[in-house]
Order: C-alpha cells, then structure tokens, then sequence
C-alpha cells in the first residue's frame, strides 16, 4: 500500500507492569519541517527506508539525513477511562501526525476510536495506527481504546480488527463526491510531480500512463482504481500525501 506522509509520528510501544499501562514513547520527525514518507505495511527491511519504533514502521531515509528518532520516555501512561479503557491525547504543532500504538502482548483493542487507519502484527503483537488532521481552533488529537485479552490466534485477531474497523472506516469515509468533482478537484490541485509522487508509490510507470496532459493522466489514475474496486483506497493515498484536499 502507498505510503503515508505526515509531518511526525508518534509511537507508542505498550506494556503493562503490574496492573498499569506503561509505554516507550518516541517521536520521528525531520527538523527541517519537512514531512515523512512512511511505509506501514512492510514486515521486513525496504531499500532507501530506515526501520523506526524498532521495526514497526519504515522512513524513507535516502535523501533525508536529519531525521530524528527521540526516544520521549520509558514509562509514558496513557490516561485510564475505566473499563479497561485508555487515551492517549497529543498536541498538534503540525497540520497532521501519524499516531502507532504497539498493543500489550496476548491483548487486542475493541472500539478504537476515531477509526484506524491501519492494523498489522509486529513481533507477535498487534499494532495500529491513526493519522490525525488539525481541524481549525483544535491544537490536540485524542485517541482512545479498550484493551481485552486476546482468546484468539493473533491472525484472527488482526482479521477481526480490520473486519469490525478498517470496513467501518471504508464505508464512512466513502467517496462522497461524484467522479467529475474528484477529477476536477485533483485537476486543480495536484501538479505533475504528486501524480509522479503517486506513480512511483503505486508501483505504476508514469510515461506509461495514458493521456498526453495533466487532466487525462488523471483520469486514468482513476479508472485504474476503479477498475480494481479501490479508488477510496487511493482518494487515501492521496489525502495521506496532500491532506489540504477536501475529501
């Protein structure tokens, strides 16, 4: 899947000692201010990107010497709602974050809130992660979950997630524009480096995309997707990449 691009990440890697939820706290970003090309979806090492959070994350590190990884803290506490349930709220100096929270070992999460954007399994242990956008006169993003003890393989738990939330999600944040807005809206705002940017993130060959401007190249952006049933995913992709864009 595309990468994401937020400005930073904030990893949040959980554990519980005694009957108290603690976690080693990092945040990843470039000093330079600019944003972060993170893959998520990789198990393994990926040329030109630098594992960060031990792993469950890569940056794109090839022409970007100066980002940081802080460790913050070894004992950061989510703040308990009761009910097994926690929170975890983070300023906004940016425009956006990539939010990772690293699960308890033999643990699940039932009714994260706001929905994620992507689970995976990292070193037998369950991992999601949110990506927050700044919305006029709020400076913070809060993150919630309850924790449940797993009774199921960790496979099946990582299924059940993506089933109850990622499709939740999917479904409300379908595309609510007809084809001639998103066509006109990408038209207008993206510039032949995104569509290259998107290109080489999707893995297809930009001189071999059909149409001889902008617009037609676009749309044949488009119509792949479609044709594959996944043009919300790459509206995804595209706001990951250009979060300013109205959908």
């Amino acid at each position: 899947m595309a990468p994401e691009y937020p400005p930073v990440v904030v990893i949040l890697d959980s554990r519980f000692a005694e009957e108290t939820l603690l976690g080693n706290l990092n945040y990843v970003e470039n000093p330079d201010g600019r944003l972060l090309r993170v893959r998520w979806h990789v198990q393994g090492p990926v040329a030109d990107f630098a594992p960060i959070g031990d792993g469950v994350a890569y940056v794109y590190r090839k022409d970007e010497n100066n980002i940081l990884e802080i460790a913050a803290s070894s004992d950061a506490t989510p703040t308990p709602l009761g009910g097994a349930r926690y929170q975890w709220t983070e300023g906004l100096q940016h425009d956006a974050l990539m939010f990772i929270l690293i699960l308890p070992p033999g643990y699940t999460a039932v009714a994260p809130s706001p929905k994620p954007m992507g689970t995976k399994i990292f070193s037998e242990r369950l991992a999601i992660y949110w990506i927050a956008n700044r919305v006029e006169g709020n400076f913070h993003a809060g993150f919630e979950w309850t924790l449940k003890p797993s009774t199921a393989s960790i496979a099946a738990e990582l299924v059940t997630l993506n089933q109850r939330y990622l499709t939740l999600y999917r479904e409300e944040t379908a595309v609510e524009h007809t084809r001639a807005q998103i066509r006109q809206i990408l038209t207008e705002r993206l510039d032949d480096t995104d569509i290259r940017t998107l290109c080489f993130d999707e893995n297809l060959d930009y001189e071999n995309l059909a149409g001889q401007n902008k617009q037609e190249k676009i749309i044949a952006l488009l119509l792949h997707f479609q044709r594959r049933e996944q043009l919300d995913y790459f509206l995804r992709a595209v706001k990951s990449m250009r979060p300013d864009l109205p959908f």
